[in-house]
């Protein structure tokens, strides 16, 4: 996983740039003449690419100037992935959507999924995305190219395309991620795909049921289960389930610090999410060998 909560600093939404005059007398009024002109002073670009769309039944081509014609949002967020405030711009992932034509597929328990340029494939429901007002960046606050996010294991890497993200606070990873370089969104009715991933037949208030969750919340979107979910990593069931030649032992080290098993790993970990939910998700995955699926060829 490479996305985590955010915490909201301050929010803007409209066409031209206007903000409601803050209290305080001649002093806000100052304030807000003050914001007004910064606002004005930003020049919105359009993005450097145009975005593919996906749902049921259906597909479009967002070009730059389509989006570029779209309500604008500007947020300044705790932006978890520079683990400091930052500013983008861009429009609402709702209007991006109806703008393409998906507006008859916008109910609130269909799937979106992020799919990013690194195989990433980052996944929310309408209603969260609704709920915590999630955007689709292309510019930093400035009006400039989004900025620069750092690189796990050092240097630096470029966020665009597209940049998406919640612009509510208290979300949590699991409700609206952090996608970047989002090359295409693709949004999928609630049986619109089949659930290969999901353990049949487990007690759903168990421990194999409780580590699904989990893994679906911090492992899906780099992950695969059974042929679903992202690229980034391996398939964790198919052609062989990843407890079938890792011991327990060491599989749960890696889970919650990759670096004490393997030098210069790439995943992040997952110590944060405490041992009885680390334990549960270990449980779901030595369930899901006995429930495969033929591997892609």
């Amino acid at each position: 996983m490479r996305r985590a909560p955010m915490l909201l600093v301050g929010f803007w939404v409209g066409m031209a740039g206007c903000r409601g005059a803050p209290a305080g007398g001649d002093d806000g009024a100052l304030a807000a003449a003050d914001a007004a002109s910064a606002d004005a002073a930003v020049v919105d670009r359009p993005p450097a690419a145009a975005l593919q769309v996906r749902w049921p039944g259906g597909r479009a081509e967002l070009t730059p100037a389509r989006l570029q014609g779209l309500p604008r949002v500007a947020a300044t967020v705790e932006d978890p992935n520079r683990h400091a405030p930052a500013s983008y711009r861009g429009a609402p992932l709702v209007e991006v959507l109806r703008a393409a034509g998906a507006g008859d597929a916008l109910v609130d328990d269909a799937t979106v999924v992020f799919h990013c340029a690194d195989g990433y494939a980052a996944q929310a429901t309408v209603a969260q995305v609704k709920r915590f007002a999630g955007l689709l960046a292309w510019q930093g606050g400035d009006g400039g190219p989004l900025p620069a996010l750092p690189r796990h294991g050092g240097g630096a890497l470029d966020p665009g395309p597209f940049y998406a993200m919640p612009t509510v606070a208290g979300a949590t990873n699991a409700q609206h991620p952090w996608p970047y370089q989002v090359q295409r969104v693709e949004l999928v009715a609630p049986a619109g795909r089949a659930q290969p991933m999901a353990p049949p037949g487990a007690p759903a208030d168990g421990p194999v049921a409780r580590g699904y969750a989990a893994f679906r919340g911090n492992c899906l979107a780099c992950h695969a289960m059974n042929g679903q979910g992202g690229a980034v990593g391996p398939d964790l069931n198919v052609p062989l389930n990843v407890t079938e030649y890792w011991r327990p032992a060491p599989l749960r080290q890696l889970l919650a610090d990759p670096l004490s098993v393997r030098a210069g790993a790439k995943m992040p970990g997952f110590a944060h999410l405490g041992d009885a939910t680390l334990d549960d998700v270990v449980a779901y995955l030595a369930y899901m060998k006995n429930h495969k699926v033929p591997p892609p060829r």
